[in-house]
């Protein structure tokens, strides 16, 4: 009995043994990141190879595996798209935190055959696409969240020779304790700005789209990037909340297609790789690869949840393959959830932007931007004035202490996050960083910041031609330290052949930045050229200084006072009134046809006039980004919106010297139009009436152009001077095609050309009673009059050569037959640095 009791014991210890043993667990945790950016993997596979045992990092790159003792294997492997998988070695039965750096590796676009009814990715994107207006965003009437912003911008890709120059040397220790911080498989980078900001966000969909934000904190760092310049908000505002169930994504001012757009076919292949639960909601797993490399579009995965079709997470990446310049790598990740009203609302969005380095010698940059949205209310009704304001902030908001901001992350801060703060304050006080950060300044903004006010803009300084000879100009403004409530401006100018000092000076004064109001008053005498200055938008940086240097055509002395008083009185309707006093004196010594006269009133010959015009105008444009740095204010564009400006002008005789009683009208759009994969178009559309009897220089003289540079403004193959109207309506068209048809050609589109085209359309004319007022106008003429034909250019060409230039061959269609000599076809060049 005894030994029966003991062989029994003997079995029972064994197999007491026998499943601790094959049941004892052990947990690894750790974070997955990307060794070149430190930017967090999520949705990372990491397994022990050979067994059941695996996990996926969540958003942020954390992931925990629970594995047996029983498992003999003991090594982890990390795997993800796009990236080479890494293993590592753990010790087995030991609880440890193991971390991953993975290396970053050219995506290549699988080849897949598809035929018909095998592909049931298919099914699923066609389902996707039916119902994406029932899920998105832009389906509820309205809604509200709490949001947390973070956006981090480094320099990376430091060679050993960029360590070895003197900014960098001096800053060698702090690179070698970031590459501490990022692991033993990181690289270094140097972070020089990051801003984090939490806000309620307000939305209104319906009837009229409507934001308002009230920012409860903002903590803003940087090197180079002072809070409220240019390019601060610049950065800051080139990352929005991605909503993939729109056609296309706007990313780096470029048109993406998304994986769900209603173009998906042309852009896509899809493959099933798998079926899983996140959270509550059963998914599919789908593979993303464009159909061509160079098409601008994604490759990566998406999920999709069966139970609304509606996309549950996605991962996805643009490569440098793309036809995108400057580019290495864009990344977008995104979870979002259910409403209980059936629409899916972004929680969590990262983004990470790779730019190229231009030379061996010199750095790229990245930059990080993190989104989260927390308790979301959706259709709640607002009192009809609560959007009145769209941007308000807290009286101490970027004063706030650590507790705040412990509250409002909505994800607390890793150790390495925490030390970007701290690293930029050591690095921006560093002597010689502060002096190279002085000349970038300088060479970004074009002035000169002393204490009070700030010298410039240089590339005015000098210019030589043929009426001044060297022209020597010293200007300045007044910053935000000398007056937040006042900017004065001032220019003093002085020509060594014509010995003459040219002067200009303004004061505004800002009497609410909350609805942007401004009164102005300016004042300037200087050397101008009949017809530059263009009143109805902006000319092209090459041409302006072409025409500015060399010979000067009609040139004379620009007299001018204006008062001017803006007040948006809502966002988007901005409406103006003015005072204008204008003095035209032609200079005798200048280039042109015939010195300028015209008859007078009381059939005398006068060369000189004056005018004296009261006016209003309005400008319209929904959606308009406005950036505010100091005192400064501009534009960057309206979303897929028109922006409309009015303008009416009323000339007095008799009143402050005026010479003449006349009416001005124009009305100015602009529009810049996205058609998908056929590109985008920019638009401007001109109208103006002049009435009343006035000398050609007070009409609407037409923009030629007969430089080498193409510029957007001007008819391009119209002479200078050529035709003058009192009434006109023109329309001009540039359109990009993003390489539709380049991106397809074999070795051509591996130089990443892209196609363009132009159309410049004239209707005008001038009356008989401003003709008749120039001497000699029909036996010497000084300008030609359209008839009932329109003027008409059209071109086409190629720009993105060697990502900067631009080469146009135009045609001049009508007005060929001329008894002055004109250029039918001509070349024109211009440079622009895009995306």
């Amino acid at each position: 009995m005894m030994k029966k009791n003991f062989k029994s014991n003997i079995f029972l210890f064994l197999f007491i043994c026998f499943v601790q043993t094959a049941f004892a667990q052990y947990t690894i945790k750790g974070r997955v990141t990307d060794a070149g950016t430190n930017e967090p993997l999520g949705f990372v596979n990491v397994f022990v190879k050979g067994t059941k045992f695996k996990s996926t990092t969540d958003f942020d790159g954390n992931y925990s595996i629970t594995i047996n003792s029983s498992v003999t294997v003991d090594s982890l492997t990390a795997s993800n798209l796009g990236y080479k998988p890494k293993k590592k070695s753990f010790i087995k039965n030991t609880n440890q935190v193991i971390d991953f750096q993975l290396e970053s590796v050219l995506l290549s676009t699988r080849e897949v055959v598809i035929r018909p009814r095998e592909n049931t990715s298919y099914e699923m994107v066609k389902k996707a696409v039916a119902n994406k207006k029932l899920v998105s965003r832009d389906n509820l009437k309205t809604y509200q969240a709490e949001t947390y912003r973070r956006l981090e911008v480094d320099i990376d890709q430091i060679s050993g020779k960029l360590r070895k120059t003197k900014p960098m040397r001096e800053i060698a220790t702090l690179l070698d304790s970031v590459h501490a911080i990022k692991g033993e498989d990181g690289k270094p980078v140097l972070p020089f700005y990051v801003s984090e900001k939490a806000e309620d966000v307000y939305v209104q969909n319906k009837p009229s789209v409507l934001h308002k934000n009230y920012v409860k904190g903002e903590n803003i760092k940087g090197f180079g990037i002072d809070e409220g310049t240019f390019l601060q908000q610049i950065i800051e505002t080139s990352f929005i909340e991605y909503d993939f169930n729109q056609n296309y994504i706007r990313v780096v001012n470029k048109d993406f297609a998304s994986p769900i757009g209603d173009s998906w076919k042309l852009y896509y292949d899809y493959y099933i790789s798998d079926s899983m639960f996140i959270g509550k909601d059963w998914c599919f797993k789908l593979e993303v690869m464009p159909k061509n490399k160079l098409d601008l579009a994604f490759t990566g995965h998406i999920w999709i949840a069966d139970s609304s079709w509606a996309i549950k997470r996605l991962d996805l990446t643009v490569d440098k393959t793309a036809n995108l310049n400057f580019i290495d790598q864009i990344k977008i990740k995104q979870e979002l959830e259910p409403t209980e009203v059936g629409v899916w609302f972004p929680a969590r969005t990262r983004v990470l932007i790779d730019v190229e380095e231009p030379t061996d010698s010199t750095a790229g940059l990245i930059a990080k931007f993190y989104l989260s949205n927390r308790n979301l209310q959706v259709n709640k009704e607002y009192p009809p004035r609560f959007f009145s304001n769209p941007l308000e902030k807290a009286p101490d908001v970027d004063n706030k202490d650590a507790a705040f901001w412990d509250l409002n992350r909505h994800e607390k801060l890793t150790q390495n996050e925490k030390n970007v703060f701290k690293m930029i304050d050591t690095i921006k006080h560093l002597p010689t960083v502060k002096s190279y950060i002085e000349i970038i300044d300088i060479a970004i903004n074009g002035y000169y910041h002393l204490k009070y006010i700030d010298l410039g803009p240089y590339p005015t300084m000098y210019s030589f031609n043929n009426v001044e000879g060297s022209r020597f100009r010293l200007g300045f403004k007044t910053n935000q330290q000398f007056s937040k409530f006042i900017t004065l401006r001032g220019h003093l100018a002085y020509g060594t052949r014509d010995e003459a000092f040219k002067y200009g000076a303004s004061a505004t004064l800002y009497l609410s930045r909350k609805k942007w109001t401004t009164l102005s008053i300016s004042h300037q005498r200087d050397v101008e050229q009949v017809g530059f200055i263009n009143e109805f938008g902006p000319a092209n940086a090459l041409f302006a200084a072409f025409t500015r240097i060399g010979t000067l055509r009609r040139p004379y002395w620009h007299t001018e006072t204006n008062i001017r008083f803006e007040n948006e009185v809502i966002k988007g309707i901005l409406p103006a009134v003015y005072v204008k006093l204008f003095n035209y004196d032609p200079i005798a010594n200048g280039v042109g046809n015939n010195p300028f006269e015209f008859i007078t009133e009381n059939n005398g010959i006068s060369n000189s006039f004056n005018t004296t015009e009261i006016g209003f105008n309005l400008r319209l444009s929904r959606k308009e980004t406005w950036l505010n740095a100091g005192n400064d204010r501009r534009s960057i564009g309206s979303k897929n919106w028109p922006i409309l400006t009015l303008n009416y002008g009323q000339g007095f005789k008799g009143v402050l010297n005026g010479d003449f009683n006349y009416k001005k009208y124009s009305a100015v759009l602009n529009y810049s139009l996205k058609l998908g994969w056929l590109g985008y178009s920019n638009m401007n559309l001109t109208s103006a009436l002049t009435d009343g009897v006035l000398p050609y220089p007070a009409l609407r003289v037409h923009l030629g152009n007969q430089s080498i540079f193409f510029n957007k403004s001007s008819f391009n193959l119209m002479n200078f001077f050529e035709f003058v109207s009192d009434k006109f309506v023109s329309y001009q068209l540039n359109h990009h095609f993003e390489g539709i048809v380049f991106n397809k050609i074999p070795l051509i589109k591996k130089w990443k050309w892209r196609e363009i085209a132009s159309a410049n359309l004239l209707w005008g004319g001038i009356s008989k009673s401003n003709i008749s007022i120039v001497p000699n106008q029909f036996t010497s003429p000084q300008f030609y009059n359209l008839n009932n034909t329109p003027y008409i250019e059209l071109g086409y060409g190629i720009e993105n050569i060697f990502k900067f230039l631009r080469i146009e061959m135009l045609h001049r269609v009508t007005y060929l037959n001329t008894p002055y000599k004109i250029n039918r076809v001509g070349i024109r060049l211009s440079a622009e640095v895009t995306l």
